[in-house]
């Protein structure tokens, strides 16, 4: 199945580019509507219902309404 971004018709409720430093981090957040992050950088973990990705630049992620989620940077540089 092939789905376009226009069929989604998304309502976006807040938008930003996030500069986070070499010590951000984040534990067990959990989501209460559904959640994407497009990574402009490398230097990320992110954790998602007990599953770890190492984000590359140029990848999105999405997850739904109650999950568990951590985010933190990698590198002294931190991630956008």
């Amino acid at each position: 199945m092939i789905m376009k971004f226009d069929d989604i018709k998304p309502y976006v409720r807040y938008a930003k580019i996030l500069h986070m430093s070499g010590e951000y981090s984040t534990k067990n957040l959990r989501a209460y509507d559904n959640r994407m992050l497009y990574f402009f950088t490398q230097g990320a973990e992110l954790t998602v219902d007990g599953a770890v990705f190492r984000p590359n630049r140029g990848e999105l992620f999405i997850w739904t309404p109650d999950s568990v989620y951590s985010l933190s940077a990698v590198s002294a540089e931190g991630f956008a």
